[in-house]
C-alpha cells in the first residue's frame, strides 16, 4: 500500500458499520447487493445514498464478520467506530490518526482526554434509530403490564344487553375485565444499560416507573444517570417488567432460560427488544404455560422469520411484532449519510493541514 493511502478503519463488525462503509465505498455490484440486503423489505434508492455517502480515494479497512485474527491497519487516519472502546494504548498504536467518527452519542468508550493531547477531532453521530428502538420497548413494557391484547379481546366478544347502550352514554368498564397495572406503580428492571437501555430508563422514569438496571459485567464504579443499580437476582424478584438491553454475543445465548424465569416474580412480564438468541424460547413457552410468568412482549426471535413450529406461536399472553422496533430502515439512511458526512469532513480538514 503507498504511503500517501488514506485508510478509514471500521475495527469492529457490526451491521450498521458494515452497511456504511459500503455507503463510503460507493457503487458496486457487492455493495449494491449487500445494502439491498440489508434495508430488505423495504426500497432505498441507493443511488441517491451513494451520491451522498461515496468517499472517494480512500481505502476502508475493516474486519469480516467474526475474524478473530483482524488488527487494525497502524496507517489509519480515521477511526469509525460503534462499540469499540477507544482508549490510550490504543491510540497510541496508531500514530496517524487524525479522527475517530462515532455512531452514537455516549463517550464512555473514548478516552477523550488522550484524543485532545493527540490533537485528534471527535465526531458523535445521533441515532433516531434507536430513539424509536427505545420507544417501542416502552410501548412493549405498557402493553405488557395493563395486558392490552386481552382488553382488546374481551372488549370485542363481551356481550352487551339489547337497550343498555344509548347514544352518549358512558360505562366503566362494562365486560368487567380485571388489568394489570401502570408504570406510576410499576417496578422495570433494565438489564444492560448502553445506549438503547439508557434511553428506556429515561422514557419509563418520566412515566414515574422505578427503574432499576443491572450489569452482567459486574457492579459499576460510578452511578449511571442518578439510577439504582442491582446485582441480577435481586433485580429479577423485584421488578414487575423486565427489559433486555444486551449484546446478542454467544456469551449471552440463552441467558434467559429455565432459572432465569424462575427468578422472575410469577406476575412479572419480559421484554425484548435487543437479540433473540438472549432467550430460550422453549423454556419461556412453558413458563407462560405453567403460570410462572405473567406475559413476554417480544420484537426479536432465535429464527427469524419466526418458524411455523415456534412454540412462542401457540403460546397465550405473548405479543409478537416483527423485528420493527428501530422503526423504518429509512431512518438509518440518515444515520449512515452522517458517518459519511463526519468522516469527509475530517478529511477534508486533515488535507488542508497538510498542504
Amino acid at each position: 500500500m503507498p504511503e500517501h493511502t488514506t485508510v478509514v478503519s471500521f475495527p469492529e463488525w457490526d451491521h450498521m458499520l458494515a452497511a456504511a462503509a459500503d455507503v463510503m465505498r460507493g457503487p458496486q455490484e457487492a455493495t449494491r447487493r449487500r445494502l439491498e440486503q440489508f434495508f430488505a423489505p423495504e426500497a432505498v434508492d441507493l443511488d441517491a445514498l451513494f451520491t451522498q455517502g461515496r468517499i472517494p480515494d480512500v481505502v476502508i479497512d475493516m474486519p469480516a464478520k467474526g475474524d478473530p485474527a483482524y488488527r487494525i491497519d497502524p496507517r489509519s487516519r480515521i477511526l469509525v467506530v460503534r462499540r469499540t472502546h477507544v482508549d490510550r494504548a490504543l491510540i497510541d498504536e496508531l500514530p496517524h490518526l487524525r479522527h475517530i467518527q462515532k455512531l452514537g452519542e455516549r463517550r464512555d468508550t473514548i478516552d477523550v482526554a488522550a484524543a485532545a493531547e493527540r490533537g485528534i477531532t471527535l465526531d458523535f453521530v445521533s441515532r433516531p434509530a434507536l430513539e424509536a428502538t427505545a420507544d417501542h420497548a416502552v410501548l412493549l413494557v405498557m402493553a405488557a403490564l395493563r395486558e392490552l391484547p386481552r382488553l382488546d379481546a374481551t372488549t370485542r366478544k363481551a356481550t352487551v344487553p339489547a337497550g343498555t347502550s344509548a347514544p352518549g352514554s358512558t360505562a366503566y368498564n362494562w365486560p368487567g375485565v380485571t388489568f394489570g397495572r401502570t408504570l406510576s406503580e410499576s417496578t422495570v428492571g433494565i438489564i444492560g444499560l448502553g445506549e438503547v437501555g439508557l434511553l428506556v430508563a429515561r422514557r419509563l422514569r418520566a412515566f414515574g416507573a422505578r427503574v432499576l438496571w443491572t450489569s452482567l459485567r459486574g457492579r459499576p464504579q460510578r452511578t449511571v444517570d442518578g439510577l439504582e443499580y442491582q446485582p441480577l437476582d435481586d433485580l429479577l424478584a423485584a421488578s414487575d417488567a423486565v427489559s433486555l438491553h444486551i449484546p446478542g454475543t454467544e456469551d449471552n445465548r440463552h441467558l434467559v432460560d429455565g432459572a432465569f424465569l424462575r427468578k422472575m416474580r410469577p406476575d412479572a412480564v419480559l421484554v425484548n427488544v435487543s437479540r433473540g438468541l438472549l432467550i430460550d424460547e422453549a423454556a419461556l413457552a412453558e413458563a407462560l404455560r405453567r403460570d410462572e410468568l405473567r406475559s413476554a412482549a417480544l420484537d426479536v426471535y432465535g429464527s427469524e422469520p419466526v418458524p411455523a413450529d415456534s412454540p412462542l406461536l401457540d403460546a397465550e399472553r405473548v405479543i409478537l411484532t416483527p423485528h420493527v422496533a428501530g422503526g423504518p430502515r429509512s431512518l438509518m439512511t440518515r444515520e449512515l449519510l452522517d458517518l459519511s458526512r463526519g468522516v469527509r469532513q475530517a478529511l477534508t480538514a486533515d488535507r488542508e493541514v497538510a498542504r
